[in-house]
């Protein structure tokens, strides 16, 4: 913190403006310590600009108190006034850059959830929206961080909070929690292909030609293959085969001599069960 306005030494006299001056600081240094402590472990205080006028009020009229004569020394009351405001802007600084911190967190945890509960990417107005209620929240919420006498002047920082929340829900699904998500998500999808894909019965259709040749002969030579025929993907599976049986006649048939040539057509059908 800075140091108030006066002269090291023997103590002042009392009632003297420099006895003011020291009892006005003396008012504002526990003040000073807990704004101090507050920045240090990251602790907001939402009402910062009610504590902050109280804070000067309180060491003006510490001020006042020690002075017999009233506005006997209003030079050093008004660099007193300064000293408390700088200390005190000081703290505002700290505690604004926490605000948009958390605003910041908020913004992305509400984006990464909206993410999640829509199993993709966010739409340019879903992600609009959410990006105007944080901005909203920060300006509310800065707004109490603001002592009155600052009101005017508003946040300096206001412009470029608002662009950094910007880029911020605009790269959302760039950034390291994002693609988490993503992968995540794009893992469900892969798994409820896979799971549709697993359950039902496929039916599918191999369509076949079995040919046979019987020249004469008492059936000592017997031969059988089989081999697709046909372009790729539109295949026949033709089994093929010679047995020369011409000769016995078949007692059991109209016709006991039997066809030197058949063609049989047949169809396969594979049926798969998940």
């Amino acid at each position: 913190g800075g140091e108030a306005p006066g002269e090291e030494g023997a103590p002042p006299e009392p009632g003297s403006c420099k006895a003011a001056l020291a009892a006005g600081q003396a008012a504002l240094q526990p003040v000073r310590v807990s704004w101090e402590a507050a920045a240090a472990s990251r602790r907001l205080l939402l009402s910062f600009g009610r504590a902050a006028v109280d804070a000067e009020k309180r060491a003006l009229r510490a001020f006042d108190r020690e002075l017999e004569t009233p506005d006997a020394c209003a030079p050093q009351r008004e660099s007193l006034l300064e000293f408390v405001r700088r200390e005190a802007w000081k703290a505002f600084l700290a505690q604004r850059q926490l605000l948009e911190e958390d605003v910041g967190d908020a913004l992305a945890d509400r984006l990464l959830a909206g993410m999640q509960r829509r199993g993709d990417a966010l739409r340019v107005q879903e992600k609009i929206d959410f990006l105007r209620q944080a901005v909203d929240s920060y300006r509310k919420q800065v707004g109490r961080l603001l002592p009155e006498w600052a009101a005017e002047g508003g946040d300096p920082e206001a412009v470029n909070a608002e662009r950094r929340l910007g880029k911020m829900q605009f790269g959302i699904e760039e950034s390291d929690q994002g693609k988490f998500i993503r992968r995540e998500i794009e893992g469900r999808r892969t798994q409820r292909m896979l799971n549709k894909r697993a359950h039902g019965v496929s039916v599918s259709l191999d369509p076949e030609l079995r040919v046979l040749v019987r020249p004469d002969g008492l059936g000592s030579l017997q031969i059988f293959s089989n081999g697709p025929v046909g372009p790729p993907g539109q295949q026949a599976t033709v089994n093929f085969g010679i047995m020369n049986d011409g000769s016995i006649a078949e007692v059991y048939r109209e016709h006991p001599e039997p066809p030197r040539l058949t063609l049989q057509p047949a169809v396969r059908v594979n049926v798969n069960v998940r």
